[in-house]
């Protein structure tokens, strides 16, 4: 980071030795963020409807993963009055709730909650383009590179309450919790667009957009298991070097619905030797957070 920072520096004083205007200057920023999501956003509408063509009771279902925030603050060495270079650091966070479920009856059916989400920090190498608009206002473009280490999470729990065997008020015969998470750097393309209206000879204020291009597969970590039958725990475990992977699961061999699901494993699921339409497809798991990020910040020069 220091070395990115010092590199900076130097070429923004020989690119800007003849410049005798505004030199330093830092932005800072946040707002709301959308991201694509991905094949895990699949996966999530698949389990809504694979629960809701199991059971003839269905309520509930799962929010996809889009939104989140994104907050950062940048430093700006102006190379020129036309063009200028951003070093910058922030996070960006997205999370889905969602609880499905299916049943026979109110008082006989399967509750499945899941909570997937991510967290990372954004290091990123702008350049800007500044075009005047007015004395007071400007439009600044930019274009870069950015870093992101991303952890992924992602929670699983599972719930069967019947009244069948627990007597006259349902109880719960069967609980079990997955708790996921993995964590990787990714590279993507940054860009934004902003407007930018000055308040007072030191500060201005600014609303845009920012744009993101980053994505990546293998999210291999740890995961916890733990089951519950009838209020007794029977098993808990931490697996190590489980990976997140995708597949294909037909229930039918003719006529039947796909559904895109994920599972935890090792290595690549194999497919199913007996009924080889059922699983198909297995590969791992892909995120997308390329997005909009939509906000406004100050910039204060110095």
């Amino acid at each position: 980071m220091r070395k990115v920072a010092s590199v900076l520096f130097l070429t923004g004083c020989l690119l800007g030795s003849a410049y005798a205007g505004e030199r330093f200057s830092f932005r800072i920023q946040g707002g709301w963020a959308s991201t694509i999501g991905g094949e895990i956003n699949e996966t999530l509408s698949s389990r809504a409807s694979l629960i809701r063509n199991a059971y003839p009771v269905f309520r509930g279902g799962f929010d996809p993963l889009r939104s989140g925030t994104e907050a950062g603050i940048e430093a700006i060495f102006h190379v020129s009055s036309r063009w200028a270079l951003g070093l910058g650091v922030g996070r960006l966070q997205g999370k889905s709730r969602g609880t499905a479920y299916g049943g026979y009856s109110d008082t006989d059916w399967t509750q499945l909650a899941l909570n997937p989400s991510f967290s990372s920090v954004i290091i990123s190498l702008s350049g800007y383009s500044i075009i005047p608009l007015s004395s007071r206002i400007r439009c600044l473009a930019g274009l870069g590179l950015g870093y992101l280490p991303t952890t992924l999470s992602l929670s699983e729990e599972t719930r069967i309450i019947s009244d069948r065997f627990s007597g006259r008020r349902p109880g719960v015969l069967y609980n079990q919790t997955i708790e996921f998470q993995a964590s990787r750097g990714l590279l993507g393309f940054l860009g934004s667009i902003n407007l930018e209206i000055d308040l007072a000879s030191k500060l201005a204020v600014f609303f845009g957009a920012r744009f993101r291009s980053v994505s990546g597969t293998k999210w291999n970590g740890d995961a916890n298991f733990k089951m519950i039958e009838n209020g007794i725990p029977t098993s808990e475990s931490k697996q190590d070097h489980q990976s997140l992977w995708i597949y294909n699961y037909q229930p039918q061999i003719q006529g039947g619905p796909k559904y895109r699901l994920h599972v935890l494993a090792v290595e690549k699921p194999p497919a199913s030797i007996y009924q080889p339409w059922m699983y198909s497809d297995a590969h791992e798991a892909k995120l997308n957070l390329s997005g909009v990020s939509l906000g406004l910040g100050i910039r204060i020069k110095l």
